[in-house]
Order: C-alpha cells, then sequence, then structure tokens
C-alpha cells in the first residue's frame, strides 16, 4: 500500500480521451461530462495506480537515493515517503502514454497544457509549484519522463544500488500476509514454511526473487492492462 493521502480533492478524476478533470463517483462506470467518455471504475483504478507506482517508486524514491548515494557515497537510510499529489500522477500517465503507448509529444503537451490549468485554477500552493517546477522546465519535464519510462521498464538502465534500494521499499509495502496468500492461491504446491527452511537465503530474499519473477512475468500483462490505444482521441 501507498503511503500519505492523494491531495485533498482527491475525488477528481481525469478522462482518458480529452484530458478533463473533473469531480468523481463510486459509480462502476466513470463519464467524462465533457466528451461523453467512458471508463470502468475497475480499469480507471488500475491504470491510475500504475501511474501513482511510477510516480512514488520510479521518480520520488529513486530521486531520494540517488541523492544520497551522490552526497554520501553509499545508501544508508530508509524512508517512509508521502504519495505525491494526484494531479502529479495525472502528469506520469501522459508521460507513460507517450512513452509506452508511442503517442506523439504533441498530443502529449495538450494534456500537460489542460493538467497545469486545472492546477492553476483548482490547486493549492504545494501542488502548483511541484507541477509548474516541472512543467516549466525543460530539463526537468526530460528527467522526469525518462525516469517513468525506466519504471516502466522495471529499472533496467539505473545504478544497482538504488534499483535495490528501490526494491526493498518494494518490499516493505508489497510482501504481507496478504501477498503471502496470494502467492499460495496461485501456485498451492508452494510449501512456503519449506522453502524458508532449507533456503540459504533470508526470508526477504525469497521474496525478492519472487516479485522480481513476478515482474518479469507480468510485465506484458501490465503493458496490456494499460494500453493507451484510445488515450486522448478527444483531446483539442
Amino acid at each position: 500500500m501507498i503511503r500519505g493521502r492523494e491531495m485533498e480533492s482527491g475525488h477528481w478524476k481525469i478522462c482518458f480521451a480529452c484530458a478533463n478533470i473533473f469531480a468523481g463517483n463510486n459509480a462502476e462506470v466513470l463519464e467524462c461530462p465533457c466528451c461523453g467518455s467512458r471508463v470502468s471504475a475497475e480499469n480507471y483504478k488500475l491504470i491510475l495506480n500504475e501511474a501513482r507506482e511510477a510516480v512514488y517508486y520510479g521518480w520520488d524514491y529513486r530521486l531520494k537515493y540517488e541523492k544520497d548515494l551522490e552526497e554520501k557515497g553509499r545508501i544508508s537510510t530508509h524512508y517512509h515517503l508521502e504519495q505525491c499529489e494526484e494531479v502529479f500522477n495525472f502528469i506520469a500517465l501522459a508521460a507513460a502514454s507517450g512513452i509506452a503507448g508511442g503517442l506523439a509529444y504533441d498530443t502529449i503537451k495538450k494534456v500537460f497544457t489542460k493538467v497545469c490549468a486545472f492546477v492553476k485554477q483548482n490547486g493549492s500552493p504545494k501542488e502548483k509549484s511541484k507541477i509548474f517546477s516541472l512543467i516549466h522546465s525543460r530539463e526537468n519535464m526530460d528527467k522526469f519522463m525518462q525516469y517513468i519510462d525506466e519504471y516502466y521498464r522495471c529499472f533496467e538502465s539505473i545504478n544497482e544500488e538504488v534499483r535495490e534500494a528501490i526494491f526493498e521499499e518494494m518490499i516493505v509495502d508489497k510482501i504481507s500476509p496478504t501477498l503471502e496468500r496470494m502467492i499460495l492461491s496461485q501456485n498451492a504446491e508452494i510449501d512456503m514454511d519449506r522453502i524458508k527452511e532449507i533456503s540459504p537465503f533470508s526470508e526477504e530474499e525469497i521474496f525478492k526473487g519472487m516479485i522480481e519473477a513476478r515482474i518479469e512475468v507480468t510485465a506484458g500483462k501490465r503493458n496490456k492492462s494499460a494500453s493507451f490505444e484510445n488515450f486522448w482521441k478527444n483531446i483539442e
């Protein structure tokens, strides 16, 4: 579970077709009041959770650990970071749709513009500072898009120590009795106690291996679930 809170107006949703930001509800299907595009609440949640994790692990934690490594020469502190404001996740979603979805950058810029307009009108001072310092700096924006891209590629090309530290944070968040039950439910033949007993590795290392294997196996599923094929088709 990602720590922290969403932005105060956490009920805001973004339309995947026109990038309009609107007040959501608890309906099973979300319908944009601007263009009429519809998406199931379940699919919306799936895709936004991917964007949230891309920002949380691929941007926030990575920046922290890269800074520690640069300043101290090693990573010795682990953090409990707050989740970013939801509008920041909208920016990550747009970036991912351009990178993983192959959409034209001109289209992505239109999404950025609409998010910025919303933040300018509705955002808190903190939200405005974070979003505008990112969007209005080509250097920062290029770095953000690179880091989001590398998150979706499972950190293929980042410093190994930073990568390990991020995976440790992911393990802390994701490894739980719930996940263990899920592993057992999908692989009933696995004797978890026996594995822990005979393995020369620590319990954390065992679970870490499971997580990394799960990432590799589900990478294709992730891309399929978060298909950007029809994203921003109604944007003007």
